[in-house]
């Protein structure tokens, strides 16, 4: 959601997941651990914000869910992360970056890395009009909103392939076209 000027859409549902779907029991992981990837995103989301692409320098901003937060850097310099309210409070109103007023729904490797203070305003209500201009949404790569999406397969059969089967190739846009080749 943060990518189409909605961030309270993003902080809600992050909010839920972390909420609802990670507790400290012994079934406390929603589904399989997939070798640490999903501890890891519940500890960056409960920072505050979480990267959506590994290999980016960018990371969605979402609620976090302490007060206050403190990172150390491997430079020996700190970034903290404030958030009065933060349990009570899952909507944010507000960011300061280094005392000063941030108005976008991500934040950069650049702007952590040297340490430093982001400061959120946070509210028992959705914002509506945080972070929600095109400049202060998270960039994509997609330069065109006319794409396809990745066509899905589905077949009628034991799963064994041991008979004939049909398959049949669907996309989520009836004018789409899809292409098939086959080989032995």
């Amino acid at each position: 959601y943060n990518y189409l000027g909605k961030p309270s859409q993003t902080q809600k549902f992050v909010n839920k997941i972390m909420y609802e779907l990670y507790t400290d029991q012994a079934d406390g992981l929603c589904g399989n651990e997939d070798c640490g990837q999903m501890s890891a995103w519940y500890v960056m989301s409960a920072m505050g914000f979480y990267p959506v692409c590994p290999v980016d320098n960018q990371y969605v901003v979402v609620s976090p869910l302490f007060e206050k937060i403190s990172i150390n850097l491997e430079n020996g310099k700190k970034f903290v992360i404030e958030a009065p309210n933060a349990e009570k409070t899952p909507y944010v109103k507000a960011i300061k970056l280094n005392n000063k007023q941030y108005d976008k729904a991500f934040i950069n490797y650049e702007d952590i890395k040297d340490g430093g203070i982001m400061q959120f305003t946070m509210s028992n209500e959705p914002v509506k009009d945080f972070a929600t201009a095109k400049e202060d949404r998270p960039y994509s790569k997609i330069e065109s909103e006319d794409f396809c999406v990745t066509p899905f397969v589905s077949y009628l059969g034991t799963g064994t392939f041991t008979k004939n089967i049909e398959v049949y190739f669907k996309a989520f846009n009836p004018q789409d076209t899809i292409f098939v080749s086959l080989s032995n």
